[in-house]
């Protein structure tokens, strides 16, 4: 089989134009840098410090401020969403684990991403109403969290990513507000053979997360921008308790029990019926179905995956302390389908997790 650095570089400008890796194991951080940050219009080489758009990966640091807040008594995970802010007059008997654990599906009167004023913005998102009780994963529940943050705060959610969690951190790269300078490219997109100018670099590539930032407005579900060493060092918060303490962290790791409901439908021909597993902070765990598995078949029980669809992902494997975060543009000059982006972006995390384990 071929190494890591080989099948890397077959799949450059193939599957991303290039790679800032990092793995963690038993305190040894080891990285790998390859290719670029951008090839269209101009060729710009990738660094440890690029910055990239994490996009779905900022679900982490909300779910995490949402923890803090519990730990803090400013709320509880089993309150209604109505009970803390009355503007989602639809959302009774919804509460903010449903929210964490994507446990229904929440869709909004409007699609956001075409609000043309933040206040068209507000309106739609507090229109918010329970489509189905099946669980769902949702942008719209990271959304409705980042607004309850900063109602009982009473600050944006801005500040508290930087005050709660950059700062403590010391992450002085990581932001929602980046320059132009060294940001790895989302703007170049192939549909049907034609090339899409999407995105400058530096803006937010999800529309409801760029739209809202033109409002002043940063979304719990897609606005944070960071590097790959930034982002392991706030992942290595959930195996060093710098933000979190030990019991909570065990808290947001729980499962919502989906596994048992797809053992129970496993012999059905329809994978439809089947559901994705999330656990209480939103990330994906091992599923008993192996095509829905994002996680490697080697890892130990207690290991989660999560990748953001601009790219980036990561892996931590509590039981053996192993991080892996892979930093991709998958968006930047890509012929390739959303699945067949992920399926090598999963590849990579599995021969990233074997090669530690030999």
């Amino acid at each position: 089989m071929e190494n890591i650095e080989e099948f890397l570089t077959k799949n450059l400008n193939y599957h991303s134009p290039g790679y800032v890796i990092l793995t963690y194991q038993k305190g040894v951080t080891k990285s790998i840098v390859k290719g670029n940050r951008q090839v269209i219009p101009e060729v710009l080489e990738c660094t440890k410090d690029t910055l990239y758009d994490i996009a779905s990966l900022t679900k982490v640091y909300t779910a995490t401020l949402v923890y803090m807040a519990y730990e803090e008594n400013r709320l509880d995970i089993n309150d209604d969403v109505k009970k803390i802010d009355d503007r989602f007059k639809n959302l009774d008997g919804v509460t903010i684990l449903d929210l964490l654990s994507h446990n229904l599906e929440i869709w909004t009167d409007g699609y956001l991403g075409n609000a043309k004023t933040k206040e068209e913005f507000l309106q739609i998102l507090f229109s918010s109403y329970v489509k189905r009780k099946v669980p769902t994963y949702v942008d719209t529940h990271y959304i409705i969290l980042g607004v309850i943050l900063e109602k009982i705060y009473h600050k944006t959610l801005e500040e508290l990513y930087q005050e709660k969690i950059f700062a403590k951190l010391n992450l002085t790269k990581t932001t929602v507000n980046p320059s132009l300078d060294n940001v790895a490219s989302n703007n170049y997109e192939y549909k049907e053979d034609i090339q899409i100018d999407l995105v400058l670099p530096g803006l937010i590539h999800d529309p409801k997360g760029r739209v809202a930032k033109d409002f002043g407005i940063t979304t719990g579900h897609a606005s944070i921008f960071t590097t790959g060493e930034e982002l392991l060092e706030f992942l290595k918060t959930f195996l060093n308790n710098k933000l979190l303490k030990k019991e909570t962290i065990d808290l947001m790791l729980k499962h919502d029990k989906r596994n048992s409901y797809n053992e129970s439908i496993k012999d059905k021909k329809e994978e439809g019926e089947y559901l994705k597993t999330y656990n209480y902070m939103g990330i994906r765990y091992r599923n008993v179905i192996a095509s829905l598995n994002d996680v490697p078949a080697e890892a130990s029980a207690d290991t989660v995956v999560f990748s953001g669809f601009t790219g980036p992902s990561f892996l931590i494997d509590f039981e053996r302390k192993i991080i892996i975060v892979v930093m991709a543009n998958v968006m930047h000059n890509t012929k390739l389908s959303r699945e067949e982006r992920k399926k090598i972006t999963d590849m990579i995390i599995a021969r990233l997790y074997n090669n530690l384990l030999d």
